[in-house]
C-alpha cells in the first residue's frame, strides 16, 4: 500500500538576525508576494528510522531578496501537515509562536529584522516528524510529493535542493534529486517539488542519455516492466529534447505506481509513477509507452512551465498535446488521445456546461467530473483544435518561446494568447473567446459532393457545414485513385463553405479533420429539456429519492439516447423506492446503452437478475445472472448503502441462491 505520510510535526525556525526592529502592524509589514517569483536554496539532512516512525531533519533556507521591496513578513509551508487534518503544528521564530493560517498548510512569519532589496539571509529549520509512516500501515513502500518545508508565496516556485537522506539498509530511495556519491547527498535545481520515494525489496535498472540519468524502480518480478518502461523513457527523452531543444532536468525517476496500465501521476518534480508494472506486457504495449510519455511531458508542463490556474486546464492539454507528437512520430496509434477528446465530446453530449474558463471556487460548485470531461477531455481539445488552426511547425515555435519564457514561472490560458498572436500576427480573441470562455462546440459536415469531369482534368466541389455554434477554420482533404492528396480549410465566416479541387484523377473520398485533431460533437448536444432531466437525475443521491426517480422515469423514456449512466442511477433509486417494475425496465435500459460501458453492462445486467427474484422471476433471473457472467471482465461495484459488494463470486451466489432485500434497507 502505498500512502502519504500523517504526521504531528513540531518546528523551530531560528533566523539568525538581529531582534525585531518594526512593528508587524504597519502596512508595509505586511506579506506579499513578488510578481517575478523568488527562488530559495535549501539544504537539508534528514533521518528516517521506520523502526520508530520517525524522520527528524534540519534545513537552511537560503533566501536572496531580488526585489525592488523589502520582505518583513514569509510564510513557510510543508505538505506533511495535511493529510488528515487533525495534528498540531508548533512553529517559533526567535521564541515567537507563529501564526498558522486556517488550511493548516502555511505559517505565516516576521522576520527579526527586514531584509533590503539585494540583502540575503539563511532562515534555519529543525523538525521532527512523528508517525511517518502511520503506525499500523505499510511501511514497505512509501511515497511523498513533498517532505521539506519551503517557503512559500501563494503560488508555486523553482526552488534548488542538496538534500542528505539518512534511511535504513534494504530501502531503495528515489527523490527528485540527482545522486552525487562523493557528497552523499540527493541534488537538484529549479524544481516545483521535492519528493521522496522509499521501499523495501525493490531493484533499480538505470540507463544515461546524455545528461540525463534514468532511473526506473521495480519489484523483481516486474523487470520486463520496468525494462519497457526504461527503453521508453530514454526514447521519449530524447524525442522531446529534439522537439523542444533541451530536457528540463538531469535526471527522472520511474517508480511503481498502482492499477491498471494505461494510467500513472506525476508525484513531484523528476519522480513520477507508471501504474499496471505488475501486469503482462505481452501484445499491445501502447498503454504503458503512451503514459510514459505523458509523464514525461509533464515535466516541461506543470514542473518546468507552472500553472497559473488552480485545477486548470493548460498544463494538462499541453501534456497530452506533447505526448501525442511522441506517439504520432512512433507510429503506436492515436486511441488513448481520441478517448481524451471523446470525455469532452460526450460531456457536451449530456448537455454539461464545460466553459473552461471558471475560478476554483466554480469549479468546486459544479456536479459533473470536472477533470475528465474539462481539464484533460476539453483542455486537449483546447490545444489540439489551436495547433490544427495554426499549423504544426508555428505551433511548435509557441511551445518553444513558452519553454524559455515561463521557466520557473506561471503560464496561463491569456500568455499563451499574447504569444499564439505575436506569432500569428492575428488577434486571436475570436479562438479564445469560443473554445476558452463559452460552453460553444464544434461539429462539421459535408453538405454535398459533386465532380465532374472537364477533359482529362477533374473538378470536385465540396459543401461543409458548420452544424455547431463554434466557428473555425477546418481542414478537409481530397484523396484522389493515384494517391495524392489535397487540403482546403473552410472559411469560419460561413455557414456552408464551397471548397474546389482540381485534380487529374478521380476523387476516392473526402474527409473533414483528416488528422483526427478536432473534437466534432456529433451527434450535437441535446435539446435544453433533455438536459433538464439529466441534471435532475445526476443531483439525486444514490439512495432515499425513490418518489423523485419514479417523477423522473416518464421522462426518460422518451428519451432515445439517455446514457447508460443515467439509466443505471435511475434505476437504483427506483429499487430503492420499491418501484420494481419501473426499476427492472430502467436496468434493461440501462444494459442496452451500455455499448461503450463495460461496468454498467454488467452492474446492470446484474441488478435486473436481482430486481427479476424479487418478483419472483427465478428463471428470467437466472438467464440474467449467466448473461452477467459472460459480460464480465474483472469488474466489480461496492453498494455501500445496501452493504454489498457484486463481482464474479457474488453472480455466482446468485445462481445458487435467489436475492432477497432485507427490509431493513426500505
Amino acid at each position: 500500500m502505498t500512502h502519504s505520510p500523517r504526521i504531528t510535526m513540531a518546528v523551530t525556525v531560528a533566523l539568525s538576525l538581529s531582534p525585531l526592529a518594526y512593528s508587524a502592524d504597519t502596512d508595509d509589514a505586511r506579506f506579499w508576494a513578488p510578481r517575478v517569483p523568488l527562488s530559495a536554496y535549501h539544504k537539508a539532512q534528514c533521518t528516517i528510522n521506520p523502526a520508530r516512525n520517525t524522520m527528524t531533519g534540519m534545513e537552511e533556507i537560503h533566501l536572496k531578496n531580488s526585489t525592488k521591496r523589502t520582505l518583513h513578513r514569509l510564510m513557510l509551508r510543508s505538505s506533511l501537515t495535511r493529510p488528515n487534518g487533525h495534528e498540531e503544528l508548533a512553529l517559533q521564530v526567535a521564541g515567537h509562536k507563529l501564526q498558522i493560517v486556517a488550511d493548516r498548510e502555511f505559517a505565516i512569519f516576521d522576520l527579526p529584522s527586514p531584509l533590503p532589496p539585494g540583502e540575503s539571509t539563511t532562515i534555519s529549520v529543525d523538525f521532527t516528524v512523528k508517525d511517518w509512516p502511520a503506525p499500523g500501515e505499510n511501511t514497505n513502500e512509501v511515497i511523498c510529493s513533498e517532505f521539506l518545508p519551503r517557503l512559500w508565496w501563494g503560488y508555486e516556485t523553482h526552488n534548488d535542493y542538496e538534500v542528505s537522506l539518512k534511511a535504513p539498509n534494504g530501502y531503495a530511495l528515489a527523490t527528485s534529486g540527482l545522486f552525487d556519491s562523493d557528497s552523499g547527498t540527493y541534488n537538484a535545481t529549479g524544481v516545483r517539488s521535492f519528493g521522496l520515494y522509499m521501499a523495501k525489496n525493490r531493484k533499480v535498472l538505470e540507463q544515461q542519455t546524455g545528461n540525463v540519468t534514468i532511473r526506473a524502480l521495480h519489484k523483481p518480478e516486474n523487470k520486463a516492466c520496468a525494462k519497457l518502461l526504461l527503453e521508453t523513457a530514454v526514447d521519449v527523452v530524447n524525442f522531446y529534447r529534439k522537439q523542444f531543444g533541451f530536457y528540463p532536468s538531469n535526471t527522472l525517476n520511474i517508480i511503481p505506481g498502482r492499477g491498471s496500465p494505461g494510467d500513472g501521476w506525476p508525484v513531484a518534480t523528476n519522480l513520477v509513477a507508471i501504474n499496471g508494472q505488475q501486469s503482462s506486457i505481452e501484445g499491445d504495449t501502447l498503454p504503458w509507452r503512451w503514459i510514459t510519455a505523458h509523464e514525461i511531458g509533464h515535466q516541461y508542463w506543470g514542473e518546468h512551465v507552472l500553472e497559473r490556474e488552480e485545477r486548470g486546464w493548460l498544463w494538462i492539454g499541453l501534456g497530452v498535446y506533447s505526448d501525442r507528437q511522441y506517439i504520432r512520430a512512433r507510429g503506436l496509434g492515436l486511441s488513448e488521445h481520441k478517448d481524451m477528446l471523446n470525455r469532452y465530446i460526450s460531456g457536451m453530449q449530456q448537455g454539461l456546461d464545460t466553459t473552461a474558463a471558471r475560478t476554483a471556487e466554480q469549479i468546486n460548485a459544479l456536479r459533473f467530473d470536472w477533470n475528465n470531461v474539462v481539464r484533460h477531455g476539453k483542455g486537449f481539445s483546447i490545444i489540439s483544435a489551436l495547433a490544427c488552426f495554426m499549423g504544426k511547425e508555428n505551433f511548435n515555435t509557441v511551445l518553444q518561446h513558452c519553454l524559455a519564457e515561463y521557466g520557473g514561472k506561471r503560464l496561463g490560458p491569456n500568455d499563451l494568447q499574447r504569444i499564439c498572436e505575436e506569432q500569428s500576427s492575428e488577434d486571436l480573441d475570436w479562438f479564445f473567446n469560443q473554445w476558452v470562455r463559452s460552453n460553444r462546440y464544434l461539429a462539421c459536415e459535408i453538405a454535398s459532393q459533386e465532380t465532374v469531369k472537364s477533359g482529362d482534368r477533374f473538378l470536385t466541389r465540396v459543401q461543409v457545414e458548420q452544424k455547431g455554434s463554434l466557428t473555425m477554420p477546418v481542414p478537409v482533404e481530397a484523396r484522389f485513385e493515384d494517391g495524392s492528396l489535397q487540403r482546403l480549410f473552410t472559411d469560419r465566416f460561413s455557414e456552408i463553405s464551397t471548397l474546389e479541387f482540381h485534380s487529374a484523377a478521380m476523387v476516392r473520398e473526402v474527409v473533414i479533420d483528416p488528422d483526427e485533431e478536432l473534437a466534432m460533437v456529433i451527434p450535437p448536444p441535446p435539446p435544453a429539456k433533455e438536459i433538464r432531466l439529466r441534471r435532475r437525475i445526476s443531483e439525486l443521491s444514490w439512495s432515499g429519492c425513490g418518489g423523485a426517480a419514479s417523477d423522473l422515469f416518464p421522462g426518460a423514456r422518451k428519451i432515445d439516447n439517455l446514457d447508460a449512466h443515467s439509466w443505471g442511477k435511475l434505476a437504483i433509486n427506483l429499487y430503492d423506492g420499491l418501484h420494481y417494475e419501473q426499476a427492472l425496465e430502467a436496468f434493461e435500459r440501462c444494459a442496452e446503452s451500455a455499448a461503450d460501458d463495460p461496468w454498467w453492462l454488467f452492474v446492470g445486467t446484474v441488478w435486473q437478475g436481482h430486481v427479476l427474484d424479487i418478483l419472483g422471476k427465478r428463471e428470467e433471473a437466472l438467464k440474467r445472472y449467466r448473461l452477467a457472467i459472460e459480460r464480465d471482465t474483472g469488474i466489480y461495484a461496492v453498494h455501500s448503502q445496501y452493504n454489498m459488494t457484486i463481482d464474479q463470486a457474488w453472480v455466482q451466489q446468485r445462481l445458487k441462491t435467489a436475492f432477497t432485500r432485507a427490509p431493513a434497507t426500505q
